[in-house]
């Protein structure tokens, strides 16, 4: 994982209140949703760690600015997910520069099974001198976080049409993606409703 830097985008600049409260400051392993999700970016080999909020959203903002990661706060509420990602990759060109060769990565925010091993896979299968996207699979089927080269986010941010990442992933040829399924298994199941919580939490405890 030498030889590169790598920066996690983390899009948490949504409304969602699903469950009566906002997602992401939901109790979850003795602290909060985001707490848990920071905590993997951050215990992993990631260089730095840039996370997009709403300045509106004062809470959520504080408790991001409690770790070591970059907090960008936008007064314009993203409409959508790429939006959150174009900003964050924005302050990342910006204030890091970085290489063709380094890497980015990103996982939703409300990702309660992330955790650093399964981050550190998906570095460990990047090999800058020959750049590609890495997606780890499991049954056949995308997990996260994807790694995408830094020479893909020029391209990402200037993509036409209504897609997000995921058409984005798809349109990419087959010689430029590294599908590969982790030993210790891959990482899905975001956040969404009372059921995801109960089962996570109940996980946590026990």
């Amino acid at each position: 994982m030498s030889g590169f830097r790598s920066f996690a985008i983390v899009p948490a600049a949504g409304r969602c209140r699903r469950m009566g409260a906002s997602k992401l400051l939901l109790p979850m392993r003795g602290a909060t949703l985001i707490d848990a999700v920071l905590r993997a970016w951050i215990e992993s080999a990631v260089t730095q760690t840039v996370v997009v909020v709403r300045a509106a959203d004062v809470a959520l903002a504080e408790r991001c600015r409690r770790h070591d990661v970059h907090v960008v706060a936008v007064d314009a509420e993203p409409r959508e997910m790429r939006d959150s990602l174009e900003i964050g990759l924005q302050y990342a060109a910006r204030r890091f520069a970085p290489q063709v060769d380094d890497a980015w990565l990103v996982a939703p925010a409300d990702l309660p099974g992330l955790n650093a091993k399964s981050i550190n896979a998906v570095l460990a299968r990047y090999e800058p001198a020959a750049p590609r996207v890495v997606i780890p699979l499991g049954d056949g089927r995308p997990g996260h976080p994807v790694l995408l080269p830094w020479s893909e986010a020029a391209a990402f941010r200037s993509m036409r049409g209504a897609g997000g990442l995921d058409c984005f992933l798809r349109d990419r040829p087959a010689g430029k993606t590294d599908a590969f399924e982790p030993v210790d298994g891959v990482v899905r199941g975001d956040l969404d409703t009372p059921d995801d919580l109960r089962r996570w939490t109940s996980d946590a405890t026990g």
